[in-house]
């Protein structure tokens, strides 16, 4: 018995080819963006000249990202007293397993923190 394909009632979405500044860069564990938005490459090279290239909460010099203490969503910027160099697991540490931890040690400065200071 012949097998057919199956018919769609909708076809697929095509994705709409990015603009070359907007294409993704993959490296070995995380995906970096090249939009507008990202932190530009002099401050974060400052960011990473400021933490001795390694992590700021542990020794570790492997996989390093830049963390925003204050984050974008509630108005942060790129300034580099905002920014932190933390390696992915401080990183994921600090935003999904222990925020209040990280808003008492002050990896993370919230809108409703900074109002009560």
């Amino acid at each position: 018995m012949k097998r057919t394909p199956l018919k769609r009632k909708t076809p697929l979405r095509v994705r709409a080819r990015l603009p070359r500044k907007a294409r993704l860069a993959v490296t070995r564990r995380a995906v970096v963006s090249r939009r507008k938005g990202q932190v530009p490459p002099a401050t974060r090279a400052a960011v990473r000249k400021r933490a001795g290239n390694q992590c700021e909460r542990c020794p570790s010099r492997r996989d390093l990202q830049v963390h925003h203490r204050k984050l974008k969503s509630q108005g942060g910027t790129h300034a580099i007293d905002n920014l932190a160099l933390l390696c992915s697991s401080c990183h994921d540490h600090v935003h999904n397993v222990d925020r209040a931890g990280a808003r008492r040690d002050g990896w993370i400065i919230d809108s409703k923190s900074e109002a009560r200071a």
